[in-house]
């Protein structure tokens, strides 16, 4: 019956903070139920019996750094966006690729400046990265040059393509891009070897930056200009 399946599903989850208490060096308990909190929030874990929800169980699989690139990940193949936000996804993961030399500031400014995308610091990654893979197509020498040119970590930018491919990879052997395409494929030609129709929207701006705050919530915060102002001797303030 439905009721034995659910008790049965029930019974077969591991309790948190017994599981992790028996490691060789545990977490605190406060640790670990922050961490079964958030992770009830993204929905990876039901909030009732702590089970691992089917998005829980996809995210599990994937070999991220974090359960919200895990999750920009998984959205983008289901809204049609995967080159830009994954390769968005491989970036959040690395350090930062934009060097700021302290005798070179603003030059190093007006080079990520030339990047900018959409008003958004994401998009603009990825401008970044399609832009280092054009001149990767050149050797190696090419892409150092580029890098040194732009103010841009040459050891950050190596490692996007290989980590694309590999979250690519995952997406195609968890069943998120169909059976056109194989994880080996996606391994070895990366975002080209990507079906059409998982890249449908990826032009849209609007849409990918909506998939990068579905994964990056609950981190997320708006920002509300107040409608009015009022000019007062330290300058203007909220009416």
């Amino acid at each position: 019956s439905k009721g034995a399946k659910t008790a049965e599903r029930a019974e077969k989850v591991v309790n948190a903070e017994k599981a992790l208490g028996k490691a060789i060096q545990p977490p605190s308990v406060d640790t670990i139920r922050s961490a079964v909190v958030f992770l009830k929030k993204v929905g990876a874990l039901d909030t009732t019996t702590e089970a691992l929800t089917p998005l829980g169980a996809h995210l599990a699989r994937l070999p991220v750094p974090n359960v919200q690139v895990g999750k920009i990940v998984i959205m983008s193949a289901v809204f049609g966006c995967v080159t830009p936000a994954v390769t968005i996804a491989a970036m959040l993961g690395a350090k930062s690729p934009f060097l700021s030399p302290s005798d070179a500031r603003e030059e190093a400014n007006k080079a990520r400046d030339s990047f900018a995308r959409g008003k958004s610091d994401h998009l603009t990654l990825f401008a970044v990265a399609e832009a280092y893979e054009q001149a990767a197509k050149g050797g190696i020498g090419a892409a150092k040059r580029f890098c040194q040119r732009n103010f841009l970590s040459f050891a950050t930018m190596r490692v996007v393509t290989p980590t694309v491919n590999q979250y690519l990879q995952a997406l195609a052997e968890g069943g998120f891009l169909g059976d056109s395409v194989s994880g080996h494929a996606l391994r070895s030609k990366g975002t080209h070897a990507v079906p059409p129709q998982y890249n449908r929207h990826s032009s849209s701006d609007r849409l990918v930056s909506a998939v990068l705050c579905s994964g990056l919530y609950p981190n997320i915060v708006q920002i509300k200009a107040p409608k009015h102002m009022i000019k007062t001797a330290y300058g203007a303030v909220p009416a």
